[in-house]
Parts: structure tokens; sequence; C-alpha cells
């Protein structure tokens, strides 16, 4: 079974964006992928919040809006960076032990991708 940081990990390398706003359920970063927001982690883990039959939309009331961050962010902020500084150790160990030089690239892109989310977050 795949680990929280393998999940957003591996939307972040197929072109998933890391987004400002947290999971009510979960409380890990929202993804935009395909034009629709969505908790992965919930998605890919089944997690509260996420039914079996309604896995690409997540109820109206699970996505916290960006007012409600800021009131939350102390309570999020550290277990969402500690998540991002996760997923980017695994993303560079996973870029070193990478038998081709093109996955290598990708893990790279993926934690450049991670570092720069993880800033945002730091502002």
């Amino acid at each position: 079974m795949k680990t929280e940081d393998e999940v957003m990990a591996s939307y972040l390398l197929t072109g998933g964006r890391m987004l400002s706003v947290t999971c009510d359920d979960c409380g890990a970063p929202l993804f935009e992928t395909e034009g629709k927001q969505c908790c992965v982690v919930c998605k890919e883990l089944g997690k509260p919040g996420v039914s079996g039959d309604n896995k690409q939309d997540l109820p109206e009331k699970s996505v916290m809006h960006k007012s409600q961050v800021q009131d939350k962010n102390l309570q999020f902020s550290e277990s969402v960076t500690e998540s991002l500084e996760n997923a980017i150790c695994a993303l560079c160990k996973k870029a070193m032990d990478a038998s081709r030089s093109e996955d290598a690239k990708l893990y790279m892109d993926a934690v450049r991708a991670g570092t720069e989310a993880l800033q945002g977050l730091k502002k």
C-alpha cells in the first residue's frame, strides 16, 4: 500500500499541481489535476470524505477555502510542511536510485515542484 508521501509524489510526477488549501478530512494539501481540485490522499487511500463510488470528486464540504486555511494555518502548517518535506526526501532517494536518467529527471522535476510548493507554504 502506498504512503501519503508516495501518493502526493506520484501526482506531482504526472503533472498535478499542489494547492495552498488542505483537505478537511485528512489535512493533506489538495491537488489540481485535469482542471479539478481533489484530495489525492483520500482519493487513493480511501480515507474519510471519499466514497468508493465517487472517488473522482470530493464533496464540496471537504474543500477548505483560503480564508479558512488562514484561520487554521497554525493547526495544519506543521503537518503539511512535514508531509511535503518527507515527499521531497522520498523523491530525492528515488532519483538517486533510478537506473534510467529519464526517470531521475522526472523525480528531480517533482522535487523542484515540491520545493516550490514548500516555499509557498512557508511564506
